[in-house]
């Protein structure tokens, strides 16, 4: 049995085992997979705090709780999008910049839940709108369809 190296410089037994080289090899598949879950369930958690603010907004102040306690999913799920990002970065060998994303995402809604307890509204409205948009984009390039690496042999 040979050992072919990858373009990072680590190897795989003849050239197939693991992943594949630059892209879709099980491992990505896998975290893609993993990735897509928490991505929809991201969103449906933000869709939901969206329901609860426009509660808020039109003067349902009992909604103001409900839409305080939404940080916390939004926030628990940030972390494990993040990590689960940079596993499809990292081991994974797939592309860096949705673990930059979910990063911005994290720290955005760390943002968000501090303008929004402060009452800053001029800031947290717009900042929702953009990290759903981000999350939405994320999970829509998540579901993709990918076209099969050429295999050798």
């Amino acid at each position: 049995m040979h050992t072919d190296p990858t373009s990072d410089g680590s190897s795989t037994a003849g050239g197939k085992a693991g992943t594949e080289p630059g892209g879709s090899g099980p491992r990505e598949s896998r975290t893609r997979i993993v990735l897509g879950a928490v991505l929809a369930l991201q969103v449906f958690v933000i869709v939901l705090q969206g329901l609860t603010a426009g509660q808020v907004l039109g003067g349902a102040t009992d909604a103001l709780s409900l839409h305080g306690m939404g940080a916390l999913p939004v926030h628990v799920l940030g972390l494990v999008q993040l990590v689960t990002a940079v596993l499809l970065w990292r081991p994974g060998r797939g592309p860096a910049w949705p673990a930059l994303a979910s990063l911005v995402l994290l720290v955005g809604g760390f943002a968000q839940s501090m303008t929004g307890g402060e009452g800053i509204t001029v800031v947290h409205v717009p900042l929702a709108l953009g990290l759903i948009a981000l999350t939405v984009g994320m999970l829509v390039w998540v579901i993709t369809p990918r076209p099969e690496s050429p295999r050798e042999g």
